[in-house]
C-alpha cells in the first residue's frame, strides 16, 4: 500500500484539490515494479552442480562398433543421448573397458614406427592390468614385452624386480637391480640402489669384506645415511667380536679394530646430533673404548666432555663423565660437574648430597671458600631432603659462616638446624648460642625468644635467667622482667636465692616501672623467705617510710637540731652515741637526707668502733649515696665484727668487690688475704680470674681457673672452668696445645656435652692440622653412641682422608665403616663408590687388570641395591653396575638381567638399548638383538637412528636371521621417512594386491608408497608408471570399491574429495606429459564433475563436443560448458571475468544457433550479455529467434528481453512495444507482460492502448496487489490526462472494493468528495470555507467512515490523533456524543503525550453547569484500557482520575489507588511531587496514618527534591508531623517539628522550647557508639573503605610526625583541665567520651582558638575555644563530638591537613605493608607528596603498628581497596562526624547551627527562618544529610540505646 506524504492535518487534506502535478514517469515506474515480481520466465541461472556425459567407447575408438543395449552392434546414427550417457558409464565402470581401449590403441601402434609409443602403451597395460585385474602374469608379460621392445627400459625392470622377489631369486633381483644402477641419473636414486644392493649381497652371504666396501661406497655418498650408518655399524662391531678372540695374536688387528669402531661412533654421533641424548651416549661408548680398549684416556676425556655438552640432563652420559674424572682424580671438573648436575637434578635430596659434595671439593680441593657457600646455600635451601644432608649442610655453613664472621647468616643456620637436635643439653648450647648471636646483631627480640626457649629446657640455669633479663632490660620489657624473677623465685628450692630473685623483681618494679607498690609487695615476699636478709630489710624500710610534708619535714629538723645540741652538750658518751644514732634514724628514714646520716654514722664509728648499728647503718648510707669506699669499709668492719666465720668471709669478698671499683690494686691485696685464709673460697677465686681477666693477666687468670677446678664441687662446674680455660689458653695464650687438653679434659667429664667437640673440631680446623682433625674426628664417632652422629664424625673424617690427606685406600676404609653404621645414607656410598673407583683406575695404570680393582665396587654396589632407595636410584644403580660386569667381561648373563630390568622400568633408556643391542650382537641371540633394534626403532627420537635399527631389523626379518613379518617393520619405517625407497618398494610389493581388492588399511599403505616413489622416480618412464599407478589406485580408493564407478553429484566427504582431486591432478599430469593417453584422458571425463574442478571439466566438456557424432550432444556440452565458466566455481580458475563472459557468451551464441527454441541456451545467452553490459548484442540473435520460435515459454522469454532491451538500453520504445504485442498475441492473460505494454504506452504516450491493457489486467487478473497498481494508474490517467474525474472515482473506489483500507484509495476519495463540496473562498475575506459545513449529513457521514478507517492505517502518531480530532469534530457535527468521545478516547490513548487531545478530552465533559466528574471519569477509564491496549500508558490519566475520584466523586478507596498507580509510573518526576503529597493527604484522610508516614518521608529520604518541590512544604511538613503523633512516633515528629521551626512554621513557644530543651541523662546505660558502630551503621558507604582501616591502623602516628607546636598556639600543659577539675564543659566532655568508647584524651579550652581542633601530642589533646564554653549545652556537645568522633574513627588530623596530604599520609602508610600502592591511581603532584611521607612513616611507625597494617594486605591488594578519590572519601567522614553530633546531642538545631559556624554561607541562609531557609539546610550537602539520616530508623535506635531521645 502507497502513503500520501506530506498531509499535515485533515483540514488540509479535505480543502486539497486534484491540483497537483502528475508525473508519468513516476506512473512508469510503478507499474514497471508491479511487473517485475510476477515475471514467471526470469532467464535461469547457471546450474550450480556439474555433470559431464561421460563418453561411449565407440565414440574414441571409432573402429569399434558401439554395443546396443540388447548385446549388438552397430551404428545407428539415431542412438539417443540418454542412451550414449548410459553405454558410456557402464564401459568407464568395467574393468575390461579400460583394458579394451588400450588394447585396441597398441593394435594401433604396432602399425606404425612409434616404438616409444608402442612401450609406453604396454607399460600402461601393465599397469591397468594389475590395477583392474589383478593378473601378475600378465603383468610380467607386458612388462616384458615393453623390454623386447626398449631392453633398458628401466620401469619395466623395476617391475620385474619388485615382481619377482624371494631369496631363490636373489641372482634375478641383482640383475635387475644393476640395471637399474646403470639407468639411475640422478645421486639419491644411486645411493638407495647401492644400500639396496648392500642388503641383498649381505642376504646372499657375499664375503664381509666386500659387502663393507658396498656399505662405505654409500656411506661416502651420503656419510648420514641411516641404514648405511647403521648396517656399517653392525659389520664393524662384528668385526670388533672376531678381534677379541684374536688380540693376542693379532694386537695390531685389535686395535685397527676398536679404532674404526670408535671413528664410526663418532660419525654417528654427528648423524644423530638431532637426537642429543643418543649422540652423547654413542661418544661414551666411544669415550669407553679409548679409555678401557685403547688406553687414550685424554681421547676419552674429549669424548666425554662433547658427550656433556650434547646431553646436559642427568643420567648416564653425565655419570660417565663423573666417574672418569673422579678416577682420574680431577676435583676442578668434578666441582663443576657436581654443580651443573645438582641445578639439573629434580630430585631434591640427590641435588642436595651433590651440593654438598660439590662444596666439601671446593673447600677442601680448591680453597674456594665462597663458592662452598654458594653450593651449601642452595642445598640448604631444598631442605628438607634427609636428615644427615641437611645436617650436614647446616653444619659446614655454621662452620664456614663463623669463619667469615657472618653472624647473620650463622644465626639462619643455626636456626635451621635446630630441628636435629634433641639431646637438651645440645638444644640448650645452640639456642644459647643463637641468643648471643642475636644479640650481637642487634635481633633483641629474636635473643629473647631463644633465651626464652632455652630456659624452658634449662629453667634452673641462673646465667640463662641473667641473660633473659638483660636482653629484656635492653627492649624496656621491664613488666616481662618482674613476672621472669618472680617465676624463678617459685621455682627456686634454695630460700636465699628465692630472696634473691624477689629482690631483683623489687627492684625493677621501683625503679624501671615506677610501681613502688609492687616493689613492696615483692619484697615483702622476700622477707617471708629470708627474715633476716639486711639487703630485704633496708630496702623495705626504705619504701615503707613515709613521705614528710613540708610541717613534717620541719618538725623534724627541729628535733634533728635539738638531738645535735644534746649531743654536743653531753659528756657522757654513751648519751651521746645516742643522741647520734637518733639524728642518723631520722636523717635517713624521715628527711631522707642519707649524706648526713653516714657524717653521724662515721662520728659515731670514731666515738665506739665496734658499734655493729653503726656499722650497718654506715654501709645501708654508702650503699644509697653510691660511695663505694665508705661501703667497702663498712663491710670489712662488720666481717670484723661477725661471728660467723662464713659470712664474715663473705662479707670480705663483698667489700673486695666494692673496693675493686675504686681501687683494685688495694681490692686484690685483701683478695690474696681472703685466699690465704680460704683458699677454697668459691666466691673470692671467682673474683680474683675476673680481675686478673679484666686486667689482662691471662697466665694468672688461667692458674685461677685451674685453682677453681680443684675446690668445684660439681662435675658441672668443672666442665664450665674447663671450657673458659680452654677459650682463654687458645685466644689469650695463644697456646691451642694446651687448649686441647683443656677441652679433651671437659669432653672427658660429660661425653654428651656439645662444647668439648665442636670447639676441639673448630680448634684443629683453625689450625689446619688435618690429620689431628682427623684423628679427632675418629675418636668423636668412636665416642658417639648414636648411630647417626658416629656416621657424621666418620664420614668427615674419611671427607679428609680423600681431600685433605689423599690417602684414598683409609678413606675407603673409613666410608665403608660409615656406611655400616647408615646403611642407607647415599651420600656416604656414592663418595665410597668414587674413592673405590679412583682406587681401582689407578690400579690399572699400575698394570693391574681393571677387574681386580673393580670388586669391591661391584660389590659395593650388590649391597646398595639391597637397601631401600628410590625406584629412580635403583634403575641408576642397575646400569651403573651392568656396565661395571660388562667392561670387566664377567657374568654377561647377569648383565643382561640387569639390563632388562633398566627398559622394563623405562623403555626409554637409551643407553641401556644401546648396551642390551651390543650384548645381543656379542651373544648371538638374534631374537634379543630384533627386540631391542624394535625398542630402539619406537623409543628414538632422531629420525636418522630410528631408521637405522629398524633397517637392522627388516634385514633380520627379511633374510630369516629373526622371525617375524617385515611390513610391520616397513611400515614403521616409512611412518619415519616416507620417502625411504627401500621401504616404499616392499611396502607396495606387499599392499598392493590387498589395496586392489579394497582393504583400507593397505591401500592407505600402497598409496603412501606409490606417491613417494613417484617423486623419487629418477627416469620419465617410471614415473609416468607410477603417476598412472597411483591415479587409478586414488580413484579406486574414493569409490571404495574394487572398480571405478561413475558419479556425477559433488562429493561430501573431505577425504574422498582429497582422494578425488588428487587422482585427478594425476591423469592431468600423464595427459600433459602423454596426450595420447587414453587411461588419462577417460579418467579426467569421469572425475572432474565429482570435483566441480572447473578448468578440467571445460577442457573435457570441449573436448567431448569435439567427439561426439550427435549433434544435440555436442549442443549440450556446449552448454555445459558455458555453464562452467559463469559458474561461481570458475571464479580465479579459467581467467578473468570478461575472458570467461565473452568464451561463454560465443559458446552460448552457438548452442542457440543450433537449437532455437532452448530456453536455457536463451536465458543464458542473455544473462551473459547482460553481465556484459552488452544487452543490445542479443536483440538481433533473439529478434531472429523470436521469429523462428514456437513454444509460449520461449516467446514470451525472447519478447520480454527485447523489451528490456529496447526500453533501456536502445530508447527504441517502438521496438518495445512491438516485441510486446507479439508476446501479447501469443500469451494474451500474461499479467506481467500485459503491465510492461501498459507501461511501453504510458511512457510512449499512447494512452489508449495503455489504457486498454490496464482494463485488462483488472479484468483477467486474479491477484490484488496487480489490480490495485492498474486501478491507481487508470485514476491517474482519467483524472490528469483524459480529464473524466468520474472515471478516476470509479477506480479509487474499485480499489477500495479491492482493500477497504487502502490508504491511497482513502485518501484519493476523500479528496474527490472535498472537490465536489468546497465552495469558493468568501470574496469579502478571502477566507476558505469549511468543506465539511457545506456538507450534507449523508456525505459528512461518508467523509467520517472515511477518515475512520484512514485513523486505522494511519501510523504517524500525530497524524493519526488529527485525524481523530477532525472525526471528533464531524461527529459532533453528525450529533453522535458517543461517537465524540470514542474518537477523543483513541486520541489520547494513542498519543499520551499530546496536551491538546487531553485537554479536548477534558473540555468533552465540561457542561453549562460544570463538570460531568462521573463522565470524565469513566472517559478516562475507557482511555487507561485502550491504553494499556496499545501499550501506553500515562501516570497523568491515574493522577486526574484519582484527584476526580477522591475530591469529586468521594470514592476514596479508589482514588488512593489510582494516585499508587500514578506515583508507581514515575515516581521521580516533578511532575508527581503534587501527586505523592496528594496520595499522602488521601492516606491521612483514610486514618492510615503508617502509609501516609511511609509516602511523606519517601518525599524526604533519600531526597528532599520531592519536598522541596511541592507548593507548600510547610503544610508537607505539618502533616508529616502529625501523621507520626498519631503513629506515636514522637521522636520522628519531634524532627519534623525541627525542620518545621527552620522554615518559619513553629510558633515562639514551640520554637523557644525546642532551643532551651536539655537532654536528661539515663543511668545504667552500656551501649555506645563505639567504632565498629560509628563505621558500620554511621558512617556513609562511600567512606567504608581500607584507607580508614589503614588509619584506624596507624592510629598514634599521628604524634609523631603530624606533633604540634604548643607555642606556636600560645598553649601551653597548664590549660588542660582535668577530669576532678569540677569544669562544667569538662563534664560534657567526659560524657561523650564515654558514649564513644574512648578514654585518655586531654581537654584543652584556649582563648588562642577559633575552632575546636585535635592536636598531636603523646596523647591527642581536644581544644576548643573560650567562646564554646560559654555556648548552651547542645552547641557544646555538637562541637566535641565531631571532634571526638574524628578521634574515634582514627582520623584526628581530618580538619588539619588538606585533601592532598590526607591522601599522601595514607597511601604512604599503606606502602608499608603494599609496595607501589596506588602508583596507577595517582597523578604527578600526589606521588611526589606521598614520596614526601613515607619516609617520616617508615621511621615512626611502629611493630603492632605494622602488624596490623600487615592484615590489611588482602584487602590493599583487592580490586576495591585502589584508593578513591579523597574529596569524596573526606566528605564522607564529614557527613558521619555530623550523624554523630545529632546522635549524641539528640539536637538537629543544635547540629545544624554547630555546622552554620564553620560554613558562614549556610548561617547566613538560616538567619530568617522561613521556605528558603529551609531548602538551604536539605540541599546543603552535610546538613541535609543529617536532616535525612536523622529522620531514619537506624538514627532512631541509635539514640535509643545511648540515651539521647527526648521521649520514653
Amino acid at each position: 500500500m502507497d502513503s500520501v506524504s506530506g498531509v499535515s492535518s485533515i483540514d488540509h487534506l479535505l480543502a486539497t484539490t486534484a491540483n497537483e502535478a502528475w508525473d508519468i514517469d513516476r506512473e512508469v515506474h510503478v507499474l514497471r515494479a508491479a511487473a517485475l515480481p510476477m515475471v514467471r520466465h526470469e532467464p535461469e541461472a547457471a546450474p550450480r552442480k556439474m555433470a559431464i556425459v561421460l563418453p561411449a567407447p565407440f565414440e574414441l575408438a571409432p573402429a569399434r562398433p558401439p554395443t546396443l543395449e540388447n548385446g549388438t552392434h552397430g551404428s545407428n546414427p539415431d542412438l539417443t543421448q540418454r542412451t550414449v550417457a548410459r553405454r558410456a558409464a557402464q564401459d568407464a565402470a568395467h574393468p575390461e573397458g579400460l583394458i579394451e581401449l588400450l588394447r585396441a590403441r597398441i593394435e594401433i601402434l604396432q602399425t606404425e614406427a612409434d616404438k616409444v609409443g608402442l612401450a609406453r602403451a604396454y607399460i600402461e597395460l601393465a599397469v591397468a592390468c594389475e590395477m583392474l585385474l589383478g593378473d601378475d602374469a600378465q603383468v610380467i608379460a607386458n612388462a616384458q614385452a615393453a623390454l623386447r621392445v626398449n631392453p633398458r627400459l628401466a620401469a619395466a625392470h623395476a617391475i620385474l624386480r619388485r615382481k619377482c622377489h624371494g631369496r631363490g631369486a636373489l641372482p634375478a633381483m641383482l640383475e635387475h637391480l644393476e640395471h637399474e644402477l646403470a639407468a639411475s641419473t640422478e645421486e639419491g636414486s644411486t645411493i638407495e640402489l647401492l644400500v639396496e644392493k648392500a642388503r641383498l649381497l649381505d642376504a646372499r652371504g657375499e664375503s664381509p669384506d666386500f659387502v663393507r666396501s658396498i656399505w662405505e661406497q654409500a656411506r661416502t655418498r651420503a656419510p648420514h645415511h641411516p641404514a648405511a650408518l647403521k648396517g656399517l655399524e653392525a659389520d664393524l662391531a662384528t668385526r670388533t667380536y672376531a678381534a677379541n678372540s684374536r688380540a693376542a695374536e693379532d694386537p695390531s688387528g685389535y686395535a685397527e679394530a676398536y679404532d674404526a669402531l670408535a671413528r664410526h661412533l663418532a660419525n654417528m654421533a654427528d648423524a644423530y646430533v638431532a637426537e642429543p641424548k643418543l649422540a652423547a651416549w654413542l661418544h661414551a661408548e666411544r669415550a669407553q673404548i679409548l679409555e678401557f680398549k685403547l688406553h687414550k684416556s685424554e681421547e676419552a676425556r674429549a669424548a666425554l666432555e662433547r658427550a656433556v655438552a650434547l646431553d646436559s640432563s642427568v643420567g648416564p652420559v653425565r655419570d660417565e663423565a663423573v666417574r672418569h674424572v673422579a678416577s682420574h682424580d680431577d676435583p676442578a671438573a668434578l666441582c663443576l660437574l657436581l654443580q651443573e648436575e645438582a641445578e639439573l637434578e629434580t630430585d631434591p635430596n640427590r641435588a642436595a648430597r651433590l651440593e654438598l659434595d660439590a662444596a666439601c671439593i671446593a673447600y677442601h680441593r680448591l680453597g674456594e671458600a665462597e663458592r662452598a657457600i654458594a653450593f651449601l646455600g642452595r642445598a640448604a635451601a631444598r631442605a628438607p631432603t634427609t636428615n644427615s644432608v641437611d645436617r650436614r649442610v647446616l653444619d659446614e655453613l655454621v662452620r664456614l659462616h663463623e669463619h667469615f664472621n657472618e653472624w647473620a647468616e650463622v644465626a639462619h643456620a643455626r636456626r635451621a638446624r635446630l630441628r636435629f637436635l634433641a639431646d637438651p643439653l645440645v638444644l640448650t648450647h645452640e639456642l644459647r648460642m643463637l641468643a648471643r648471636i642475636d644479640e650481637q646483631l642487634g635481633e633483641i627480640g629474636s635473643a629473647i625468644e631463644h633465651t626464652q626457649a632455652a630456659l624452658a629446657i634449662e629453667p634452673r640455669d641462673l646465667t640463662l635467667h641473667e641473660t633473659l633479663d638483660r636482653l629484656l632490660s635492653a627492649s624496656n620489657l621491664h613488666e616481662r622482667r618482674v613476672e621472669l624473677w618472680v617465676n624463678e623465685a617459685a621455682k627456686a628450692e634454695d630460700n636465699a636465692q628465692r630472696a634473691r630473685a624477689l629482690m631483683k623483681a623489687a627492684q625493677i618494679a621501683e625503679h624501671e616501672l615506677a610501681k613502688p607498690g609492687a616493689a613492696v609487695e615483692h619484697l615483702r615476699a622476700a622477707w617471708v623467705v629470708a627474715p633476716g636478709d639486711p639487703e630485704v630489710l633496708e630496702a623495705l624500710a626504705r619504701l615503707l617510710s613515709p613521705a614528710t610534708s613540708e610541717k613534717t619535714d620541719r618538725e623534724a629538723r627541729a628535733v634533728i637540731d635539738l638531738y645535735a645540741q644534746a649531743a654536743e652538750l653531753t659528756t657522757d658518751p654513751g648519751r651521746k652515741v645516742a643522741s647520734l644514732e637518733k639524728i642518723a634514724l631520722l636523717c635517713e628514714e624521715l628527711l631522707g637526707d642519707v649524706r648526713r646520716a653516714a657524717r653521724t654514722y662515721e662520728q659515731i664509728l670514731r666515738l665506739e668502733p665496734d658499734r655493729r648499728g653503726a656499722v650497718l647503718g654506715l654501709a645501708r648510707t654508702a650503699t644509697k649515696i653510691g660511695d663505694d669506699r665508705v661501703l667497702s669499709r663498712a663491710l670489712l668492719d662488720e666481717a670484723r665484727l661477725s661471728s660467723e666465720r662464713g659470712e664474715a668471709m663473705a662479707l670480705r669478698v663483698r667489700a673486695i668487690d666494692v673496693l675493686a671499683r675504686v681501687d683494685r690494686e688495694r681490692a686484690l691485696s685483701l683478695l690474696d688475704e681472703v685466699l690465704t685464709m680460704d683458699p677454697a673460697n668459691e666466691a673470692a677465686r671467682a673474683l680474683e680470674t675476673r680481675f686478673h681477666a679484666e686486667a689482662g693477666r691471662w697466665e694468672r687468670a688461667a692458674s685461677s681457673l685451674k685453682a677453681r677446678i680443684q675446690i668445684a664441687k660439681s662435675p658441672k662446674d668443672q666442665l664450665n672452668y674447663w671450657l673458659e680455660l680452654a677459650q682463654i689458653q687458645e685466644l689469650r695464650l695463644r697456646s691451642p696445645k694446651d687448649a686441647m687438653v683443656s677441652l679433651t679434659a671437659a669432653r672427658a667429664i660429660d661425653p654428651n656435652h656439645p662444647v668439648p667437640p665442636d670447639e676441639i673440631v673448630r680448634m684443629l680446623e683453625a689450625a689446619g692440622d688435618h690429620v689431628m682433625l682427623r684423628d679427632a674426628m675418629e675418636t668423636l664417632a668412636n665416642d658417639c653412641s648414636g648411630l647417626e652422629d658416629r656416621a657424621r664424625y666418620l664420614a668427615r673424617a674419611a671427607e679428609i682422608d680423600e681431600h685433605r690427606l689423599g690417602n684414598d685406600e683409609r678413606a675407603a676404609a673409613t666410608y665403608a665403616r660409615a656406611l655400616s653404621e647408615t646403611p642407607e645414607d647415599e651420600l656416604i656410598a656414592e663418595r665410597l663408590e668414587r674413592v673405590l673407583m679412583r682406587h681401582a683406575v689407578s690400579m690399572t695404570a699400575k698394570g693391574k687388570p681393571l677387574s681386580f680393582g673393580t670388586n669391591n665396587v661391584l660389590n659395593l654396589q650388590l649391597k646398595r641395591l639391597e637397601t631401600k632407595m628410590t625406584t629412580a636410584s635403583a634403575v641408576r644403580l642397575s646400569f651403573s653396575l651392568a656396565q661395571l660386569y660388562l667392561r670387566t667381561g664377567r657374568d654377561i648373563p647377569t648383565a643382561t638381567r640387569l639390563l632388562e630390568a633398566v627398559l622394563e622400568y623405562d623403555k626409554h633408556h637409551i643407553p641401556a638399548l644401546r648396551t642390551m643391542e651390543g650384548v645381543s650382537r656379542r651373544t648371538n641371540d638374534w631374537a634379543r638383538l630384533a627386540h631391542v633394534l624394535s625398542q630402539q626403532g619406537e623409543v628414538f627420537s632422531d629420525i636418522r637412528a630410528r631408521l637405522g635399527a629398524l633397517w637392522q631389523l627388516a634385514s633380520l626379518e627379511e633374510w630369516q636371521k629373526a622371525g617375524g613379518d617385515p611390513l610391520h617393520t616397513y611400515q614403521r619405517i616409512l611412518h619415519l621417512d616416507p620417502t625411504e625407497p627401500g621401504a616404499l618398494y616392499a611396502s607396495e610389493r606387499r599392499e598392493l594386491p590387498s589395496a586392489r581388492k579394497g582393504d583400507r588399511r593397505a591401500r592407505k599403505l600402497a598409496l603412501t608408497a606409490l606417491r613417494a616413489l613417484h617423486a623419487l622416480a629418477s627416469d620419465e618412464g617410471t614415473r609416468r608408471s607410477l603417476q598412472l599407478k597411483l591415479a587409478m589406485l586414488l580413484e579406486n580408493a574414493a569409490s571404495d570399491s574394487g572398480g571405478a564407478t561413475v558419479v556425477v553429484e559433488g562429493v561430501n566427504d573431505a577425504a574422498q574429495q582429497a582422494l578425488l582431486k588428487e587422482s585427478l591432478d594425476r591423469y592431468l599430469s600423464i595427459l600433459h606429459a602423454d596426450a595420447l593417453s587414453v587411461a588419462a584422458a577417460t579418467g579426467i571425463a569421469r572425475i572432474a564433475p565429482r570435483l566441480a574442478n572447473v578448468e578440467a571439466a571445460v577442457m573435457a566438456a570441449i573436448s567431448l563436443a569435439d567427439l561426439a557424432s550427435v549433434p544435440a550432444a555436442r549442443a549440450r556440452y556446449l552448454v555445459d560448458a558455458a555453464d562452467l565458466l559463469l559458474g561461481p566455481l570458475a571464479e580465479g580458475a579459467l581467467g578473468s571475468p570478461e575472458h570467461r563472459y565473452v568464451r561463454a557468451a560465443e559458446l552460448l551464441e552457438k548452442a542457440l544457433a543450433a537449437s532455437p527454441d532452448s530456453v536455457t541456451a536463451a536465458s543464458r545467452l542473455a544473462n551473459v550479455r547482460r553481465e556484459m553490459n552488452q544487452s543490445e548484442q542479443v536483440v538481433e540473435v533473439f529478434r531472429t529467434a523470436l521469429k523462428r520460435a514456437r513454444a509460449v515459454e520461449t516467446i514470451v522469454l525472447l519478447g520480454a528481453e527485447i523489451a528490456r532491451v529496447a526500453r533501456d538500453k536502445l530508447a527504441d520504445l517502438p521496438l518495445a512495444i512491438n516485441a510486446m504485442r507479439r508476446v501479447r498475441e501469443a500469451a494474451p492473460n500474461h499479467i506481467p507482460s500485459l503491465l510492461t505494454l501498459a507501461e511501453l504506452c504510458v511512457a510512449q504516450r499512447t494512452w489508449p492502448e495503455a489504457v486498454d491493457a490496464l482494463e485488462a489486467v483488472v479484468t483477467r487478473g486474479t491477484e490484488a496487489a496487480p489490480r490495485l497498481t492498474a486501478l491507481f494508474s487508470l485514476s491517474s490517467i482519467y483524472e490528469h490526462v483524459l480529464q473524466r474525474p468520474h472515471d478516476s472515482e470509479r477506480a479509487l473506489r474499485k480499489a477500495l472494493e479491492i482493500d477497504a483500507l487502502n490508504a491511497r484509495a482513502l485518501r484519493g476519495v476523500l479528496r474527490h468528495i472535498t472537490a465536489q463540496h468546497t465552495p469558493p473562498p468568501d470574496l469579502e475575506t478571502g477566507v476558505a470555507v469549511d468543506p465539511a459545513s457545506v456538507m450534507d449529513d449523508e456525505t459528512r457521514a461518508e467523509v467520517a467512515d472515511l477518515v475512520e478507517r484512514l485513523s486505522r492505517v494511519e501510523e504517524d502518531p500525530e497524524q493519526c490523533c488529527e485525524l481523530l480530532l477532525k472525526l471528533a469534530d464531524l461527529r459532533m457535527r453528525l450529533g453522535d456524543p458517543a461517537a465524540v468521545e470514542r474518537a477523543l478516547v483513541e486520541a489520547v490513548a494513542r498519543t499520551p503525550a499530546s496536551m491538546m487531545a487531553f485537554a479536548r478530552l477534558s473540555a468533552h465533559f465540561r457542561t453549562s453547569t460544570g463538570h460531568d466528574h462521573a463522565a470524565f471519569a469513566r472517559a478516562l477509564l475507557a482511555v487507561i484500557a485502550r491504553g494499556q491496549q496499545l501499550g501506553n500508558v500515562d501516570a497523568r490519566w491515574y493522577a486526574t482520575l484519582g484527584h476526580l475520584e477522591i475530591e469529586s466523586l468521594g470514592r476514596l478507596r479508589e482514588g488512593i489507588g489510582h494516585l499508587q498507580n500514578a506515583v508507581q509510573l514515575n515516581p521521580s518526576s516533578p511532575s508527581m511531587f503534587e501527586t505523592r503529597f496528594e496520595l499522602g493527604r488521601a492516606y491521612a484522610r483514610a486514618n492510615a496514618n503508617e502509609d501516609a508516614a511511609r509516602q511523606l518521608l519517601g518525599m524526604m529520604l533519600p531526597s528532599s527534591t520531592p519536598l522541596l518541590g511541592v507548593n507548600e512544604p510547610q503544610a508537607l511538613l505539618a502533616l508529616l508531623e502529625r501523621v507520626l503523633q498519631n503513629e506515636r512516633r514522637m521522636e520522628e515528629a519531634l524532627v519534623v517539628s525541627e525542620l518545621r521551626a527552620i522554615a518559619g512554621d513553629v510558633d515562639e513557644g514551640r520554637h523557644g522550647w525546642l532551643r532551651s530543651r536539655r537532654l536528661v541523662q539515663v543511668e545504667g546505660l552500656d551501649a555506645q557508639l563505639d567504632r565498629p558502630t560509628l563505621v558500620t551503621n554511621v558512617l556513609p558507604p562511600e567512606g567504608r573503605h581500607v584507607l580508614l582501616e589503614v588509619a584506624a591502623a596507624v592510629a598514634g602516628i599521628e604524634s609523631k610526625i603530624l606533633r604540634s607546636d604548643l607555642t606556636e598556639l600560645g598553649i601551653t600543659s597548664r590549660d588542660r583541665i582535668g577530669s576532678r577539675s569540677g569544669h562544667p564543659t569538662r563534664a560534657l566532655f567526659d560524657r561523650v567520651l564515654r558514649m564513644l568508647g574512648l578514654e585518655d584524651l586531654e581537654l584543652v579550652i584556649s582563648r588562642t582558638v577559633t575552632r575546636t581542633r585535635i592536636l598531636a601530642q603523646d596523647t591527642l589533646w581536644i581544644v576548643v575555644p573560650r567562646r564554646l564554653s560559654e555556648m548552651p549545652e547542645p552547641a557544646q556537645l555538637a562541637s566535641i563530638a565531631r571532634a571526638l568522633t574524628r578521634a574515634s574513627l582514627g582520623v584526628p588530623w581530618l580538619e588539619e591537613l588538606p585533601p592532598p596530604h590526607i591522601e599522601g599520609l595514607l597511601i604512604a602508610c599503606a606502602r608499608q605493608v603494599v609496595h607501589g600502592y596506588g602508583a596507577d591511581d595517582l597523578d604527578v603532584l600526589s606521588q611526589k607528596l606521598v614520596a614526601q611521607y613515607e619516609p617520616n612513616v617508615t621511621r615512626a611507625i611502629s611493630r603492632k603498628q605494622k602488624k596490623l597494617l600487615e592484615e590489611l594486605v588482602p584487602h590493599l591488594a583487592a580490586p576495591q581497596g585502589r584508593p578513591l578519590p579523597i574529596e569524596g572519601f573526606i566528605s564522607a567522614l564529614a557527613r558521619a562526624e555530623m550523624r554523630a553530633a545529632a546522635l549524641v546531642t539528640g539536637d538537629l538545631l543544635a547540629t545544624i547551627e554547630e555546622l552554620g559556624s564553620i560554613d558562614p554561607t549556610l548561617a547566613h541562609a538560616t538567619e530568617r527562618l522561613g521556605v528558603p531557609a529551609l531548602g538551604a539546610v536539605l540541599e546543603h550537602p552535610f546538613a541535609g544529610d543529617v536532616a535525612r539520616f536523622f529522620l531514619s530508623g537506624e538514627a532512631m535506635a541509635l539514640r535509643r540505646r545511648i540515651g539521647t531521645t527526648w521521649t520514653t
